[in-house]
């Protein structure tokens, strides 16, 4: 049962009631496009308590969805405000040299390599981000820099949740599981049986750079070199060129 639209609580119920005449035993309350009412607000909260109302007096099943539009997560933008929730991406560019390389970028990594035959790359060396070196012949400079998601007006000015930081999947918990739960935590379990979450990811296609010039572009949290690390051991870094190339030749890491 999608909603759209100005919601207004007696054409709800009437809906319902329509709904159980038919023979359905339940009904999801799934946000979607064209949305009038504020996601989440005390409006929305009250017609989603009259929903499960009508549900108990017809003994129906009210299901929760926990999103505005979908994929679930950013909490139609309310989660994604704060910046540091929002989707990353590490994009990776080929430059001629360090000039080329815009200051406002988020540089994690710089390799040296000669391009080879479509995702072969030779002779790469990592160029540690103290020393000034330039390409040599025949080679170019990869830079691996995060790059935030676009806001977008699917996301209400906002974007898509860093899916892959447990401290913005708990920012969107606590949005929206638990204001739920203050709310009708009383019927979950009999009238409310769940709440319905849809196509979580961690890499939606939103984040391209600004001119859409790059080689390739990966998932990406501040956080995943040092979880990669405690998990197997070695350095993620100095192994970036290798997720994303055929490397023919041996990664230098400089001393």
């Amino acid at each position: 049962w999608a909603w759209n639209g100005k919601l207004e609580e007696g054409e709800l119920r009437r809906q319902i009631r329509t709904m159980h005449q038919m023979g359905l035993g339940g009904f999801f309350m799934h946000s979607r496009v064209g949305l009038a009412t504020p996601y989440l607000s005390r409006e929305w909260l009250d017609l989603v308590g009259a929903c499960i109302d009508e549900a108990r007096k017809l003994k129906m099943e009210a299901w929760l969805y926990d999103e505005d539009r979908w994929p679930s997560g950013a909490a139609g933008g309310l989660v994604t405000k704060s910046p540091q929730y929002r989707m990353r991406s590490l994009v990776i560019q080929r430059v001629p040299s360090r000039k080329a390389i815009p200051g406002n970028w988020r540089v994690v990594a710089i390799f040296a390599a000669a391009p080879g035959e479509g995702a072969v790359v030779r002779n790469v060396q990592r160029v540690d981000g103290s020393r000034s070196r330039a390409p040599g012949k025949g080679q170019s400079l990869y830079v691996f820099h995060e790059v935030l998601d676009r806001s977008s007006d699917w996301y209400n000015g906002y974007t898509y949740l860093d899916t892959l930081n447990p401290a913005a999947v708990r920012a969107f918990i606590r949005t929206t599981h638990e204001a739920y739960r203050r709310r009708f935590g009383r019927h979950f379990g009999r009238w409310v049986p769940g709440i319905f979450t849809d196509e979580p990811n961690y890499f939606n296609g939103a984040g391209n750079p600004q001119d859409g010039s790059f080689e390739h572009r990966i998932p990406w949290t501040p956080r995943l070199p040092a979880v990669f690390k405690q998990r197997y051991g070695y350095d993620l870094i100095p192994h970036l060129m290798e997720t994303v190339y055929d490397v023919d030749g041996q990664i230098v890491t400089p001393a």
